[in-house]
């Protein structure tokens, strides 16, 4: 496991939020003066890595910064298997536990709550904690990869890691990569420590100097501690409503492509209705044609109709007329008969 990245808040001595960027190429070095953090940042990696996000009790309230209620929350960036990974916890109030991915530029989301810290114990090799804070039993590879200040020896390693370590430990360390190692930590220690540090004597005076001045002004700071304590939730719940406003504006963006594509589904059936009206309009025009046509037929059929009801009468009339025809000619013939006769 390589560690890139670390940012704590409201844990411990750290309030604001504070981010510490590793070297994962080559062993980093974390120097600075007694009480300024350093061994406070290494437990904020071991709790996000092995604590439960909803652990509780009183041991794990004091990992609130002093005399607050603020909620601790840390983010880590590792790498495991040549993946990068980034846990974010938050513990104690509203605790929630996030495990994503690094894919391509940016990190997907693998796990929450619960599924986040049984990932993270799976590639610890560790066991599960209690309600309480993981003890080093139930740290995993953290037994050998972490050690307290002032216990550089390693402890007695516990559970699935001891396995793992006696399967890598020869082959990581050992040789000529075991000495380039070596170089590589004596470099970075002499960069940080120049092994010329102040005597004894000389470092105790100082520091009662400092001791001196720091208590003039413990009691202004503590004044001011509750003043910072009230800004720092409203700057957290400032920090809350931004990220709800990012995932807002997220949203949004999202309803514009959709609407965006709607307006493109709108403009095409827009097309299609223009060229459906066209059509509608030459369907409309030969319905019209056609029913002046029916309505001439009709009229024919009506006329018909008529005509073959008056039918019987016109052709009697006729029968009628050819009968008074005939026999007007037999009298026409009869009376030229009688004409001639007379002559």
């Amino acid at each position: 496991m390589i560690l890139h990245e670390i940012t704590v808040e409201n844990f411990r001595g750290y309030r604001a939020p504070v981010t510490v960027k590793l070297d994962g190429g080559s062993p980093a070095v974390v120097r600075g003066r007694n009480g300024s953090g350093k061994s406070t940042l290494l437990e904020a990696a071991v709790r996000v890595l092995a604590d439960r996000h909803d652990v509780g009790g009183k041991e794990a309230a004091r990992i609130r910064p002093r005399g607050t209620t603020l909620a601790p929350r840390i983010a880590l960036v590792f790498e495991h298997g040549g993946e990068v990974y980034r846990i974010t916890k938050q513990f104690l109030d509203s605790p929630s536990a996030r495990l994503e991915k690094c894919s391509g530029n940016k990190f997907e989301l693998l796990d929450e709550g619960k599924a986040a810290d049984q990932r993270l114990r799976e590639i610890l090799r560790s066991d599960a904690a209690g309600r309480g804070l993981a003890g080093t039993e139930e740290t995993g590879i953290l037994q050998a990869l972490c050690c307290p200040q002032g216990g550089l020896a390693l402890p007695g390693l516990t559970g699935k890691v001891l396995e793992d370590i006696r399967a890598m430990l020869g082959a990581q360390l050992a040789g000529p990569r075991g000495a380039a190692f070596e170089t590589e930590v004596a470099k970075k220690y002499s960069k940080a420590w120049s092994g010329k540090g102040p005597r004894k004597s000389e470092a105790i005076h100082g520091l009662r100097a400092e001791l001196a001045k720091a208590s003039e002004e413990a009691e202004r700071c503590r004044a001011g501690l509750a003043q910072v304590e009230r800004y720092e939730k409203t700057a957290a719940k400032e920090r809350s409503r931004h990220a709800g406003l990012l995932a807002e504006l997220r949203n949004v963006d999202i309803d514009l492509i959709k609407a965006d594509e709607d307006a493109g589904r709108v403009t095409a059936l827009h097309a299609k209705r223009q060229l459906a009206d066209s059509r509608r309009k030459l369907a409309d025009a030969e319905y019209r044609r056609i029913a002046d046509v029916i309505r001439r037929i009709g009229i024919a059929n009506e006329s018909k109709r008529k005509l073959a009801e008056i039918r019987p009468e016109l052709t009697a009339a006729v029968d009628a007329a050819r009968a008074g025809l005939e026999a007007a000619k037999e009298n026409a013939a009869a009376a030229l008969v009688r004409l001639n006769a007379a002559a």
